[in-house]
């Protein structure tokens, strides 16, 4: 069970996830046995995941945007010269 909750929980990026993993762990403290160790660890991966989207999201974010650009009017019989476009 805890390798299934670490799977779901570790995906989590916002504070919201955060903060519903961490009711999540405060309310099945008693039940979760050997899996608690999982859901801490959950905690630690999205408060990591956190602050990787608060330093790169907005950097990833606007690449994709400038860069996706350069594909929106070609028609897939063009022919596409990577070359000239990296």
């Amino acid at each position: 069970m805890g390798s299934l909750l670490n799977n779901v929980f570790s995906r989590f990026n916002t504070n919201y996830g955060l903060q519903r993993v961490e009711a999540f762990m405060s309310k099945n403290m008693n039940s979760l046995g050997a899996s608690l160790n999982s859901v801490k660890n959950s905690i630690e991966t999205i408060r990591v995941n956190i602050r990787w989207m608060e330093s790169n999201f907005n950097i990833v974010s606007f690449w994709l945007q400038e860069n996706t650009n350069l594909f929106r009017n070609i028609k897939s019989d063009d022919f596409i010269d990577f070359d000239q476009i990296f």
